[in-house]
């Protein structure tokens, strides 16, 4: 039997499946960087592998990731983007990012 271990380099957010740690951590640290933007302010960023990142694109280093977010994530999500209204299941990282996004675009929108 052979185990197949995926690393932080063979991870392809195109393909989607488990990602590596450090790019899970930098999608919840966009979800609070979301929850603190201040009206009128750029888009947050943070930082991933040394390199600051608008959250917009650290959604899509998750687009496809089928990882399942850990519960105090999910429920700060769905408090934080209202979800829980909208009747969306949030549990993996993949979802909410791809809600997360959505609210970035709307809130860069013109008004």
């Amino acid at each position: 039997m052979y185990a197949h271990t995926q690393t932080a380099a063979s991870y392809n957010p195109a393909r989607g499946g488990h990602a590596p740690s450090h790019i899970r951590q930098a999608f919840r640290d966009a979800l609070d960087a979301y929850f603190t933007w201040e009206d009128g302010a750029p888009e947050p960023t943070v930082i991933v592998r040394g390199v600051e990142t608008p959250i917009s694109r650290v959604c899509g280093l998750v687009w496809n990731c089928t990882d399942k977010m850990p519960h105090t994530s999910v429920d700060d999500a769905r408090d934080l983007l209202s979800w829980v209204e909208a009747g969306r299941n949030v549990t993996t990282y993949g979802r909410a990012a791809r809600m997360l996004r959505s609210k970035v675009e709307e809130a860069l929108r013109p008004a």
